[in-house]
């Protein structure tokens, strides 16, 4: 009699389950709390007494992963008969992991790398003849210039993630593959990057001499041009226009003299010297955040946030 009572409450909660589990996907969640998320629904299911076996569970974990993971889970998936679901877990933590560091190895290449941008004497070289227009189709190159060393060329580099020429780290599509071992290059705190078309923050470099865009639309005026960024180790990025802008604040509008659009860098990079010398303003550092203020007026016009270890202005402390 209870059986029969119960039983249409019983399938319901069966598949409501089932629904929310299908639903699930991992998205911004860290693997610990997505792993978790999976683990209680399964948990419920079974004293629901609908237990998913081992294999299945298996590929519902997998099934709602980014694709980030699609080459651990085409590994997993071949292993499927010889893998426990707990042995799945660790591997799924030990290669986010992986993945973390490898993220962190490429944000640390980009903020070195343009901590070197023109500081150490780099110049930029056009090899126009009188009577040619500045910005020519050819014969571009850029020069070091350093003092104490003679005037060379550079060529690009091997990537150093894969070892490959033609292209930089920046943009190495090995970046996720499982079977790269990552090294760190040295301890420092994890930065979560975007990818260029999504992440519109400014990262303060007091090391560069010009400002660095990965997106056309950031600059209002522009000209094309061949030159190219020589950064630290050597490899050669395109400058393909050189233009202005301007960051908005409630008191004043701060202009970006001289941005530099290189594709393949990962963030956009905001001169300290260029920017508060264009604008006269100067920059107070604070633990948590850093603010703008007017040289004279000592007035605030912008506040920034501190991000892993990073000071920047996000899209959203800019006004539109």
């Amino acid at each position: 009699m209870l059986k029969t009572l119960y039983a249409p409450e019983s399938k319901a909660r069966i598949m409501h389950l089932r629904f929310k589990l299908n639903d699930l996907k991992k998205g911004a969640m860290t693997m610990g709390d997505y792993l978790l998320k999976i683990k209680n629904i399964s948990d419920a299911l079974v004293a629901a007494g609908e237990p998913l076996f081992g294999s299945d569970l298996i590929y519902q974990t997998l099934e709602e992963l980014p694709s980030d993971f699609e080459h651990f889970t085409t590994t997993v998936l071949t292993r499927l008969d010889c893998l426990s679901y707990d042995e799945m877990q660790s591997l799924l933590l030990q290669q986010e992991i992986k993945m973390l560091r490898a993220c962190k190895k490429l944000t640390d290449f980009s903020l070195d790398a343009l901590a070197h941008l023109t500081s150490k004497g780099w110049t930029f070289k056009n090899n126009n003849q009188p009577g040619r227009p500045p910005f020519s189709d050819k014969d571009s190159e850029y020069i070091d210039k350093s003092p104490n060393k003679s005037t060379r060329r550079y060529k690009g580099s091997p990537c150093q993630i894969c070892n490959h020429p033609n292209h930089s780290v920046l943009t190495c599509k090995s970046c996720f593959d499982a079977s790269i071992k990552y090294t760190p290059r040295k301890p420092s705190a994890y930065m979560a990057t975007s990818p260029p078309s999504t992440d519109h923050s400014w990262y303060l470099n007091s090391g560069a001499t010009h400002q660095v865009t990965n997106d056309l639309n950031n600059l209002k005026l522009h000209n094309t041009g061949p030159e190219q960024l020589q950064i630290g180790n050597g490899t050669s990025l395109k400058i393909h226009h050189i233009g202005t802008t301007s960051l908005s604040s409630s008191n004043k509008n701060l202009v970006l003299h001289d941005n530099l659009h290189v594709s393949d860098i990962t963030n956009n990079f905001l001169s300290v010297a260029r920017f508060t010398s264009d604008n006269d303003v100067f920059l107070e550092f604070h633990p948590s955040h850093v603010l703008v203020k007017d040289r004279k007026s000592k007035k605030v016009l912008l506040q920034g946030s501190l991000d892993h270890g990073v000071y920047r202005f996000s899209h959203d402390e800019l006004l539109p």
